[in-house]
């Protein structure tokens, strides 16, 4: 399933949506599921990790602004 939504999305969209989804899990796991909501947590920034070294492979690097 994880392997469609970045198909589908492309690398850039992917690391928006791992990041979403890291941030939901770090903000809801002290009221919620604590432990495994920091393990999705770290499981989405894996991917977010992954998809940014994938990502500067191919020689594109993402723009933040602050």
């Amino acid at each position: 399933c994880i392997d469609y939504i970045k198909d589908s999305m492309g690398l850039e969209g992917f690391t928006y949506y791992c990041e979403g989804n890291a941030k939901k899990y770090l903000h809801r796991f002290r009221s919620k599921n604590q432990v495994e909501d920091l393990r999705k947590a770290t499981v989405y920034l894996q991917w977010l990790t992954e998809a940014l070294e994938d990502l500067q492979q191919d020689g594109e690097q993402l723009e933040f602004s602050f």
